[in-house]
């Protein structure tokens, strides 16, 4: 439990940036399709210095979206549990140019707490599902799935549909079979993907991995996970394949439980008030839980939100008098070190917000040795551009931070 903090009470409601949409049926989601088209592209948006993030309203109706992700974007939903916020579909997919390169750069993007059903078009042998085709750093979380998960995309169109079907461009790239040997395939086959990560996930039906290279699965449910290619990871999760590696299958390695575990902490939005629900560590978990305690929800009137405009010494005042701190989408150009001085303390970052160490080789954020419980999630941290010149990296006077998240005594750090 934080413990009371000094100071002024922080607004409730906050003031959100731009890289924050709010959404709800009276917003509108043109926003959605825009920030799509914005970051999805390989060449661009994975280079992109633009950071956002989707709150989606609780609602009793449904959120009629379709929501495609791509790079350096977060979906939310603002319930206390994810089945107040339902969502049409929520996508991850591929429209590179060959499935050899796949989802391998989908990176940095994420979806968590919402409930979502069936992708709109895509199916495989009958079968329909919601698709997230990724490789690392995007996570799916705290999300419930009226059916199927696939994690894997496979670009041939159902028999009887064409390519040039208007809805396929929305699906992803998309080939007919003489594409296939015009390309040099004579077999078609599941674009590449290589490897993720889900927890606390309850899909209805199954998750399909096919061409998925790898993936580490943490207290999800689900009826049955089909076959993939190379190497899966399942804790606490019920009905995961026998830990094994029979030859020319993928190696399972199944812990039937989670010894402990202490869930993300997400946002809530309810009777015009915003909270931080920070769940307590749980031991011995297995399968999903979204339980939340009235005394795991922290008022915003304790929660500094900052944005990338904020002074890092603002943000170290704040931390000092016991709030936690939310950093919003965007790139945060340190000027010194975050100090995490008390304990319980959350730092939460929406839109893979971005904190770049100071340019003297401190660390992004060091929390101090006596502040116990603390939390660090949703950011990304970077070390400060050094221009070589001529010099090689071992000749630099200051080659960069010995670490960039430094978790203890603050006399063996700089300050």
């Amino acid at each position: 439990v934080r413990a009371a903090f000094a100071g002024n009470a922080e607004p409730n409601p906050p003031v959100w940036p731009e890289s924050v949409k709010i959404l709800s049926p009276a917003t509108g989601y043109k926003s959605v399709d825009e920030i799509y088209a914005e970051m999805a592209p390989v060449d661009r948006g994975q280079f992109s210095t633009k950071r956002y993030a989707l709150l989606f309203e609780a609602s009793e109706s449904m959120h009629e979206v379709d929501v495609r992700v791509g790079y350096y974007t977060s979906v939310y939903g603002l319930g206390r549990h994810p089945g107040k916020t339902k969502i049409r579909s929520v996508t991850c997919t591929n429209d590179t140019a060959d499935p050899e390169l796949g989802s391998l750069q989908n990176f940095w993007r994420s979806a968590e707490n919402f409930q979502t059903g069936n992708h709109p078009t895509y199916a495989l042998e009958g079968h329909r599902g919601m698709l997230w085709a990724v490789s690392q750093a995007a996570p799916l979380r705290r999300v419930i799935v009226d059916g199927n998960i696939y994690l894997w995309y496979f670009r041939m169109p159902p028999e009887g549909v064409t390519a040039a079907d208007a809805r396929y461009p929305v699906q992803g790239a998309c080939w007919e079979y003489p594409k296939w040997v015009e390309q040099g395939h004579r077999d078609p086959f599941g674009d590449f993907a290589s490897g993720g990560f889900m927890a606390n996930v309850l899909a209805s039906g199954f998750v399909s991995m096919g061409s998925q290279q790898q993936f580490f699965f943490r207290n999800c449910t689900s009826r049955e996970y089909k076959q993939g290619a190379w190497s899966f990871v399942f804790v606490g999760c019920p009905g995961a394949p026998s830990s094994g590696a029979e030859s020319g299958n993928p190696v399972y390695t199944s812990i039937s439980e989670t010894k402990v575990v202490a869930e993300k902490p997400f946002l809530v939005h309810e009777a015009g008030r915003w909270k931080l629900a920070v769940p307590a560590a749980k031991r011995s978990r297995s399968g999903a839980d979204f339980s939340v305690e009235e005394e795991e929800l922290r008022d915003f009137s304790g929660v500094f939100v900052a944005q990338p405009s904020t002074i890092t010494s603002e943000v170290n005042r704040k931390l000092a008098e016991g709030k936690d701190v939310v950093f919003t989408p965007g790139i945060y150009q340190l000027t010194e070190a975050i100090h995490v001085v008390k304990s319980n303390q959350v730092l939460l970052g929406l839109g893979f917000a971005t904190l770049v160490s100071p340019d003297d080789d401190r660390p992004c954020i060091v929390v101090h040795e006596n502040a116990m419980g603390v939390r660090i999630s949703g950011l990304m941290l970077e070390a400060a551009y050094k221009p070589l010149g001529e010099q090689l990296p071992k000749d630099l006077a200051s080659p960069g931070p010995e670490a960039l998240l430094q978790w203890g005594s603050p006399a063996t750090v700089p300050s």
